[in-house]
């Protein structure tokens, strides 16, 4: 594996052991990082964010990858993302309250890394389908 696999997969194992300090440690202060639903920054403190968002909503969540490709410094996770809504979804639009439901999401985050570190971390997925799985909509 080369150093953009080797990065994504790890964090992908921090993520799957519930781990803020490891998942936080593969940012930077420059680490720009965007996802749906109104979360986008740079650095640590949106990283750190991000993970609270989905880690405090589903305490119990698990990425499975699928696939994890590279080119040069440019890399692409295929995963799902499965847990049980049992904490609040703490969003920057508003908070949706724990609502039990089980829910496996297909998503794919492209990064960029630099120096060992992402330097870009974009998460694209489908928000109806999770407010679907949700049973909110």
């Amino acid at each position: 594996m080369g150093s953009v696999k080797d990065l994504v997969g790890s964090a992908v194992r921090v993520w799957n052991e519930h781990n803020r300090e490891g998942w936080t440690a593969n940012f930077t202060e420059t680490t720009e990082l965007r996802a749906p639903g109104g979360v986008s920054g740079s650095g640590l403190g949106i990283a750190g964010q991000f993970y609270d968002i989905w880690q405090d909503g589903f305490p119990d969540c698990q990425v499975d990858p699928e696939a994890i490709s590279e080119d040069g410094a440019d890399g692409v996770l295929e995963a799902v993302f499965k847990g049980t809504h049992t904490g609040p979804l703490n969003t920057p639009t508003g908070t949706i309250a724990a609502t039990g439901k089980a829910v496996a999401i297909p998503f794919v985050v492209t990064a960029k890394v630099g120096g060992g570190k992402f330097t870009s971390f974009r998460l694209y997925f489908d928000q109806a389908e999770l407010m679907t799985q949700l049973g909110v909509v």
